[in-house]
């Protein structure tokens, strides 16, 4: 019976240290201050195990969702669409105003501040993730951490 007890402690403390699964976190979805322009989402990418990337983000209530880059263009602010975005093993990567988004074209004009915008998004690696974002007008601006 001491064996048992003296076995069954490891296996506990080994039971609970679970291997990181990839998964979203955190974030907003920016409504756009004029009507018919696109909103955006921000949010972190935990990562996995393994080495994966965002390859595609879906809105069932936008008419399309599509992954950008800001960037600077010779003093201009500019943005451009990306294919992919680098989810490292056990790091993070953030989506936030000024860097790498999600584009929602055609957001349905009814969600207001504090409904929830579910999007999908799709990885190189591994099952998509169902994930939903609290709406913010652009006065609102990002939650505060």
């Amino acid at each position: 019976m001491k064996i048992l007890a003296a076995l069954a402690l490891p296996l506990a403390v080994l039971a609970g240290c679970s291997q990181p699964e990839l998964h979203a976190e955190g974030g907003w979805v920016q409504l756009p201050a004029v009507p018919g322009n696109p909103a955006a989402a921000y949010f972190t990418l935990k990562g996995g195990v393994e080495d994966n990337a965002l390859i595609a983000v879906t809105a069932p209530r936008a008419l399309r969702a599509e992954l950008h880059q800001s960037m600077q263009q010779g003093g201009m602010a500019a943005m451009e669409p990306v294919r992919r975005v680098p989810v490292p093993a056990r790091g993070e990567t953030v989506l936030a105003p000024g860097g790498t988004h999600v584009m929602l074209f055609g957001l349905d004009r009814s969600i207001a501040s504090g409904q929830g915008v579910e999007l999908l998004l799709t990885f190189e690696a591994g099952p998509a993730i169902r994930y939903t974002l609290p709406a913010r007008t652009a006065a609102e601006g990002a939650p505060e951490r």
